[in-house]
């Protein structure tokens, strides 16, 4: 069985709530701060394009 299968053998509990429960709770939550920081430079640019390319006004010709 791998190493970090064994995780989920264990049956003692931190604070009351079950280790797995906890291991999935801390993975998920790196998850998400992971793809918010690589995420990060993507808003940064996509910032950067759209108040670059605002292009010259073109003339209304409602009448």
């Amino acid at each position: 069985m791998p190493p970090i299968a064994t995780i989920f053998l264990i049956d003692g509990k931190l604070g009351g709530v079950p280790i797995a429960f906890l291991y999935i709770l801390v993975v998920w939550g790196l998850l998400i701060v992971g793809g918010a920081v690589l995420a990060r430079p993507l808003r940064e640019n996509d910032t950067l394009t759209a108040t670059e390319s605002e292009g010259p006004e073109v003339p209304r010709t409602d009448g």
